[in-house]
């Protein structure tokens, strides 16, 4: 509605989910529809969950978390969007442990950190660059390697490109706090 065609067109060529949910939020506010008793009720979860990542973390003795934070993105983000944290964390916590009992473990958590950030900024910067192209010329895929209907291939590929990438920036960064 009033957007460029390639967006009007295909709802989820562009979809911005937290941009939707506030965009929501706002628009139940100000015509007075809000469901008040959904939002009570996702207050009610927030503070259990919360209790919950207390209790399980006074009884591991810190060892076992339940991220509030994480739990809410979980629920509201698609599931193409939270495997990617998911997979992020579980790369970090591979990192931190390799490189915990070493004699730089702590430069090379924070270069660690510091690759991470650089990862989630630079997938922001692409995604803009991305958005761009797909307005500009109108194809929702202008990327695209493999044909339509090659979903699952596709899928693969991604992964395996962003293991090999993740791995070899991981291993430079380890190279590099060994250094300093």
């Amino acid at each position: 509605e009033g957007g460029p065609p390639a967006i009007v067109e295909g709802a989820k060529t562009l979809a911005a989910p937290q941009a939707t949910l506030i965009s929501a939020l706002a628009r139940g506010v100000i015509g007075g529809d809000l469901r008040w008793d959904l939002i009570g009720l996702g207050a009610v979860i927030g503070v259990i969950i919360i209790v919950l990542d207390a209790v399980v973390s006074r009884a591991t003795k810190g060892k076992v978390k339940l991220p509030p934070l994480a739990v809410g993105i979980g629920f509201y983000l698609p599931a193409a969007v939270t495997t990617m944290l998911v997979i992020g964390a579980v790369c970090g916590w591979i990192y931190d442990k390799a490189v915990s009992s070493t004699r730089y473990a702590d430069v090379a958590r924070r270069m660690g950190v510091l690759l991470a950030s650089g990862l989630i900024v630079g997938e922001s910067l692409f995604g803009v660059f991305t958005a761009g192209v797909i307005v500009a010329t109108r194809d929702d895929a202008p990327f695209a390697m493999l044909p339509e209907g090659s979903a699952w291939p596709a899928m693969l590929a991604g992964i395996i490109g962003f293991a090999v990438a993740v791995f070899a920036l991981y291993a430079w960064t380890r190279s590099r706090a060994k250094a300093v």
